[in-house]
């Protein structure tokens, strides 16, 4: 993506998904490892040194496929471990 040159990234879709295998993440600690597996890539690292980004929050980001605050939890992750996850996100926060 970097050949693009782009001045600017907007993130439509979803960035993490916690119902795919790797692993499924239906605790916590294993959607926290999904952000941190995605955000260590040095394909994504380096692009998103250089570009800035919005991320556009999708359902997957959130919990699973069709998200809603009233879904049903995914195993013990919940919509409001979700939101609250995608609230602490701080990883394309530049000092």
């Amino acid at each position: 993506m970097r050949k693009f040159k782009a001045q600017f990234h907007y993130q439509t879709g979803d960035f993490v998904y916690y119902d795919k295998p790797g692993p499924m993440a239906y605790r916590v600690d294993l959607a926290r490892h999904k952000w941190h597996a995605m955000n260590s890539w040095p394909s994504l690292v380096d692009f998103y040194t250089n570009t800035p980004v919005y991320l556009q929050k999708d359902d997957h980001d959130m919990l699973r496929d069709d998200a809603s605050p009233s879904i049903s939890p995914f195993g013990e992750l919940s919509f409001e471990d979700g939101l609250t996850m995608w609230m602490a996100i701080e990883f394309m926060k530049k000092e």
